[in-house]
């Protein structure tokens, strides 16, 4: 990703995002989304 052409709240909305995907997520799903096994779950759409 290309940090320095993102301001602040930009930065700060990715950092969180990668904190939950780290965290809430499990490494099986985004795995198998990656093999495209299965479709993006709506619950983590909520």
């Amino acid at each position: 990703m290309f940090d320095f052409m993102l301001n602040a709240g930009q930065l700060k909305l990715a950092q969180e995002v990668t904190d939950f995907v780290k965290h809430k997520v499990s490494k099986e799903l985004i795995l198998d989304m990656d093999a495209e096994k299965i479709t993006y779950p709506k619950e983590y759409m909520k």
